[in-house]
């Protein structure tokens, strides 16, 4: 295992402008937690016709990932960046209830908007509205 994860990091990659790189480690650690998990399942979570599991020992689970820890307040300033807020929200409901429909280049996708407008404009209310809670 350690042997792939070394080659991870260092095979290099041919990319379409004929640079050569080499992987980040960010996609290093998703390749490692992806199979971290599998041998997790493989070893906790099957079993086959005698009921063994399929491992009896998560070889995975002596690697260790050494990744940055990031703060909360910094996970929630990445989240509230892509998170609407209220006037982002009464937006985004007005253009569809009053502009929307405009921008429709087809007779009979307008006459779908008109005739579903109701409904959608309340299932994104509903749905934009429970995320603000």
């Amino acid at each position: 295992m350690e042997m792939y994860l070394e080659y991870l990091q260092e095979e290099p990659i041919l990319h379409e402008n004929q640079a050569v790189k080499k992987r980040g480690e960010a996609v290093v650690s998703l390749s490692v937690n992806a199979l971290k998990s599998l041998f997790n399942y493989l070893t906790k979570e099957t079993e086959d016709e005698d009921g063994e599991s399929y491992f009896y020992r998560n070889v995975m689970s002596k690697i260790v990932l050494h990744t940055k820890k990031e703060t909360a307040s910094r996970r929630a300033q990445k989240i509230s960046s892509v998170i609407l807020n209220e006037h982002e929200i009464n937006d985004f409901l007005q253009f569809i209830d009053q502009e929307y429909e405009i921008t429709l280049t087809s007779g009979l996708a307008r006459q779908r908007f008109n005739r579903d407008k109701e409904r959608d404009l309340a299932i994104l209310s509903l749905f934009l509205g429970s995320v603000m809670l």
